[in-house]
């Protein structure tokens, strides 16, 4: 019987593996626009999040495949045919090269409804059997989110597949033991929720817009600031003010330009120079 270090040795190095990446950012930054430039993609919708088909009519992006997960009425459907489509996005023949859900908190969302309906007879109480007696709701969500959702999600990387995640924005009071209490920007998921999808993305990329300020002098030399632009910029690492991750020592930030197609060959640029830098640095 081969030895386990005979075996590592006879599978030699891992295959590189298709990207896992959450894009969160503030309403309008142009999350979807930014998407929308990957390879070949194929966008699943949310219910409502229909944002991508008027950028379409616009010629703000190329057309591109997608369809909308809406429940029928009285049902909960759409999560059911959201994992349906998972499942032959890795497992049938076809071109698409990018998955992207838009907005996964969106899905979510669907699953929280669905959850609180079938299993708690829509009771969103606190008091015992109701869906927030002492987060049981929440935990049952989380649940079938790792269950159900993120191991379909790795079916389409072990396919070759690109997985790109859209999430809304929010601000959330972070309570620092060593210091003053501050706020951050996260995705606006549960919180358990947020934290499990940012540890099992490779790239976690906050989309903001951050204003040009022009000073002028006031009565008593006093400044007196109004905005005159804006630079848009992906932020790509953990800060304060922001969640962010990336396992490809990316730039702290890169610029998004003016499009989502600068945008996106702004982050190809980063990671081919990342990338070279690794080569020489062998």
């Amino acid at each position: 019987m081969s030895s386990f270090l005979e075996k590592l040795k006879s599978k030699g190095p891992p295959a590189a593996q298709k990207d896992r990446i959450l894009i969160y950012g503030t309403a309008g930054i142009g999350k979807t626009e930014f998407a929308a430039n990957f390879r070949n993609p194929i966008f699943l919708m949310s219910q409502g999040e229909t944002g991508l088909m008027k950028l379409i009519e616009y010629g703000s992006v190329q057309k591109v495949d997608a369809i909308e997960f809406r429940n029928e009425p009285g049902k909960h459907n759409a999560v059911d045919d959201f994992v349906g489509a998972l499942d032959s996005l890795a497992s049938d023949k076809h071109d698409y090269k990018t998955v992207v859900v838009d907005v996964f908190s969106g899905m979510v969302e669907l699953r929280r409804l669905k959850t609180l309906d079938e299993d708690f007879k829509g009771d969103d109480g606190k008091k015992e059997g109701g869906f927030n007696h002492f987060g049981a709701g929440a935990e049952k969500v989380l649940n079938q989110v790792i269950v159900d959702f993120l191991p379909r999600l790795d079916a389409l990387i072990s396919a070759g597949i690109t997985v790109v995640l859209l999430c809304h924005s929010e601000t959330k009071l972070i309570q620092n033991p060593e210091g003053a209490d501050y706020t951050k920007y996260i995705s606006a998921m549960p919180e358990k929720i947020h934290n499990r999808v940012v540890n099992w993305a490779d790239m976690v990329l906050f989309c903001k817009s951050e204003p040009i300020l022009k000073g002028e002098k006031s009565f008593g030399d006093k400044m007196n600031y109004k905005a005159v632009g804006e630079n848009r910029v992906i932020r790509t690492v953990d800060s304060p003010a922001s969640a962010g991750k990336n396992r490809h020592g990316l730039p702290a930030e890169i610029s998004m330009g003016g499009s989502g197609t600068e945008a996106y060959q702004n982050l190809v640029a980063a990671l081919k120079e990342s990338k070279e830098r690794t080569k020489v640095s062998s």
